[in-house]
């Protein structure tokens, strides 16, 4: 099962990326979609992504009882997904599919105590912005080290504009070969 989720999760990347090139709203749509696919977990969840781009990623998760806890507020597991999930797509248009193997390493939650004003009402939308330079650095140390880490933040928002959470999430970026093993950084592993 775990190969073909791999599978799934390389297709859609592969697929979303030549889409991109043609049509960005038909490749978001089609970003959306595929994630069910490869990460079952977030299925069912109404998961969409609303703004990819080279600066950052804005994602929506729908007002659904599915979503919600015991008090009518948005699900602290479903805050922390539709994070995740934007700063996967980010990266999802950065990374060679074939090439990468990304891993979530950490991932921490900030909920404001006490509320502002109650549960979070309506659909949450989180937004992450990562700027060029540093996306550019992170991709740099990974063809030079072939292993990098990429601490992203997204600040999730209700539908009235109030933040919701400030959610902290950690990908280990590491360069494969074809074979899907690991490489090796350049000058370790080789013999003289």
């Amino acid at each position: 099962m775990a190969t073909e989720n791999s599978f799934a999760n390389r297709l859609h990347k592969s697929i979303g990326h030549l889409l991109e090139e043609r049509s960005p709203a038909l490749s978001r749509a089609f970003l959306s979609a595929a994630s069910s696919l490869a990460t079952p977990f977030a299925a069912g969840m109404g998961l969409t992504v609303e703004r990819l781009d080279d600066l950052g990623c804005v994602a929506k998760m729908p007002d659904w009882w599915r979503n919600r806890d015991e008090n009518g507020g948005a699900h602290p597991a479903a805050v922390a997904t539709l994070a995740q999930f934007a700063t996967r797509s980010y990266w999802d248009r950065h990374l060679d599919p074939r090439a990468t193997r990304v891993r979530l390493s950490r991932l921490d939650c900030r909920f404001p105590t006490p509320p502002t004003s109650g549960p979070a009402t309506g659909a949450l939308q989180a937004e992450f912005a990562f700027a060029d330079d540093a996306r550019e650095g992170v991709l740099f140390h990974l063809r030079g080290n072939g292993r990098v880490e990429a601490v992203c933040v997204a600040q999730v928002f209700d539908s009235a504009g109030r933040r919701v959470a400030e959610v902290e999430v950690e990908w280990e970026f590491t360069v494969v070969s074809l074979l899907g093993r690991p490489e090796a950084p350049a000058g370790e592993g080789q013999q003289e």
